[in-house]
């Protein structure tokens, strides 16, 4: 569901109906979920919702993890730290176009890694968004290639500390404006989970 191929798209502004409806299939995942024994609990990892404008073939793809939407129903994490939790995609899918059963649709399980390295993609995307989530006018205006490389290597291991993820041994940072990288390696990655 995530490959490649698949190109994202700037985010588009929702009618409040839309809001509503994306809301409130949230709401009856938390129920499913507080409906189930403590084991189908331990089972499901990740839960998806996909919506999709079947008149355009737009999809919204949202990808949250079990523990965090726990979570955020015991206030253990307010809810816009939850919202920053999920991966969202907004992505162009033709397929979508008249589609009103879903058939286009694949599933997919994810493994928790990577669920991870699509958190920090999330994650480092919003960071660098402006103001309407414009990339045109982001905060990394002013900012020296260094300071970049450092504020994705900041936004990559704070993403891990979040969720105690620690079988990494490296991390390797890509500007692909400037093809600089930068790598980290296991004993910077754990002088890093100790602060």
């Amino acid at each position: 569901a995530l490959a490649p191929a698949r190109r994202k798209t700037r985010s588009p502004v929702l009618k409040q109906q839309a809001i509503r409806k994306i809301s409130g299939s949230w709401l009856a995942l938390r129920r499913v979920l507080f409906s189930m024994d403590d084991r189908s609990q331990q089972d499901v990892k990740f839960y998806c919702v996909v919506t999709a404008d079947i008149a355009s073939g737009f999809e919204i793809f949202q990808l949250a993890y079990s523990r965090d939407l726990v979570k955020m129903s015991f206030s253990m994490v307010q809810v816009p730290e939850f919202q920053h939790r999920i991966v969202t995609e907004y992505l162009p899918v033709p397929q979508a176009r008249g589609d009103r059963q879903g058939k286009h649709l694949k599933m997919k399980d994810f493994a928790f890694r990577e669920f991870i390295v699509l958190q920090v993609a999330n994650r480092v995307e919003s960071r660098f968004k402006g103001e309407n989530n414009n990339l045109d006018h982001s905060p990394i205006e002013g900012m020296t290639d260094v300071e970049i490389d450092r504020d994705v290597a900041r936004i990559a291991l704070e993403t891990l500390r979040i969720y105690d993820y620690k079988d990494v041994t490296s991390l390797e940072t890509n500007n692909l404006l400037t093809r600089s990288k930068a790598l980290f390696d296991e004993s910077d990655i754990a002088k890093r989970f100790r602060r």
